[in-house]
């Protein structure tokens, strides 16, 4: 079993909170061509989607799915991610929605 640091628990604490937020976004127009992301902002997508990868590897029942989280937490710079996301809600909450419109585009892309 993973000993998960505090800064894994953050990690994961705000990966959760996106994924609920991205729930409750509303359907992006599947006409309307997607809105260029910033660089941060695709950092943030590109970060998400690694774990909605390695999620997807724990529902499948994988015996490395911990060993890969594990990993993965070790990877991704956690303080970049906050500080990019506290950014974005203080100073344009709005892009939040086209973030999630991506995040949700991509995955959508990744089923088969």
């Amino acid at each position: 079993m993973i000993n998960y640091t505090t800064g894994s628990k953050a990690f994961l604490t705000i990966i959760s909170a996106m994924a609920l937020l991205a729930g409750c976004g509303p359907t992006p127009d599947p006409v309307e061509a997607p809105p260029k992301l910033e660089a941060q902002e695709l950092f943030l997508v590109e970060q998400y989607l690694r774990v909605v990868e390695v999620r997807g590897l724990a529902v499948e029942g994988m015996a490395e799915a911990d060993s890969v989280l594990g990993a993965l937490a070790l990877e991704i710079p956690v303080d970049s991610v906050m500080n990019i996301s506290e950014r974005i809600s203080r100073k344009n909450p709005e892009r939040w929605r086209i973030i999630f419109q991506e995040i949700q585009r991509r995955i959508d892309l990744m089923e088969p």
